[in-house]
């Protein structure tokens, strides 16, 4: 039986502990849901908090933080569903590690407003913290400042033909005006 959509609020659902700062924003029940890595399609549970979504049945309890999906968005079928469906990826936690894909396929009725939900409790996620914030800036300065180095080298490098439009439209005459 299809436990209906809620929006809002909390709701005691039997086989999942929820941490108390989490608002429930969707319930569902009975959805196809299929994992890249989890075989055939079955049928699940689906919760949506503010900050994770939740997938179990009697022998899979797995949840997604928002903070870790990097992909979100609708597919019209694929090869699990031949039905509109909700895709999303999660990054590996190291960087060599694959992404991971989730599909799941609510009914037709409720796709896209567990989507738009979906699309709003992602965009409130905190991505990261506060130092990898600083590390990320750190980092976008330094391809920045590499740029320029290689500017500058290829100034004096007839090789780069790529950078000679620049060079020609920043060449001064001997007087010191633009050519």
């Amino acid at each position: 039986m299809e436990v209906p959509l809620i929006e809002g609020g909390r709701r005691a659902l039997d086989g999942l502990d929820l941490p108390s700062d989490e608002e429930v924003r969707a319930c569902l029940g009975e959805v196809g849901w299929v994992s890249e890595d989890g075989g055939e399609p079955r049928m699940i549970t689906v919760v949506v908090t503010t900050s994770s979504v939740y997938f179990w049945d009697d022998s899979l309890k797995e949840s997604y933080s928002f903070s870790d999906i990097s992909m979100l968005a609708t597919m019209m079928s694929n090869e699990y569903f031949d039905r509109a469906c909700i895709y999303f990826q999660i990054d590996g936690e190291d960087e060599d590690e694959e992404v991971h894909d989730v599909y799941f396929a609510p009914p037709a009725a409720l796709l896209e407003n567990i989507f738009d939900i979906m699309c709003s409790c992602s965009a409130l996620a905190n991505d990261h913290s506060e130092d990898e914030r600083d590390e990320a800036f750190t980092g976008s300065e330094d391809a920045a400042n590499r740029w320029d180095e290689i500017f500058e080298q290829s100034q004096g490098n007839d090789h780069h033909e790529i950078f000679e439009d620049v060079i020609e439209d920043n060449a001064e005459d001997e007087d010191g005006t633009q050519e």
